[in-house]
């Protein structure tokens, strides 16, 4: 998943091949299909374990302590920052993903939820 993580984004989701992942990983092909039935369902588990990554460091960073003596406009600046900088962090992979939440049924409900 972490080698899927890498590819993704280089290549974009048409564009990269099962061997392109096997390789970044140092396995073969047929190593990455024990694990992922095709290409698909790799990005689906990849796309779930990346966001679950992202939406906790969000937490962690929006805990309630961070905002105690702030002002209104003070903890949406915060907020929007720690988003913005989460999105500029897997720019790439966060192109990607959108991409395919136009087009994959699949990655539009993970989008949603």
């Amino acid at each position: 998943l972490d080698a899927a993580a890498k590819v993704f984004p280089k290549k974009g989701f048409e564009g990269t091949q099962m061997s392109d992942v096997a390789d970044a990983v140092g396995l073969s092909v047929g190593a990455v299909y024990r694990y992922f039935v095709d290409k698909r369902e790799l990005f689906l588990e990849m796309v779930e374990t990346e966001l679950a990554v992202a939406r906790a460091d969000v937490v962690a960073q929006l805990a309630p302590e961070r905002f105690i003596g702030s002002s209104p406009d003070d903890a949406i600046v915060d907020v929007l920052d720690v988003l913005f900088d989460r999105v500029k962090k897997d720019a790439a992979l966060t192109r990607v993903y959108l991409a395919m939440s136009f087009s994959d049924p699949d990655v539009a409900r993970i989008r949603k939820a």
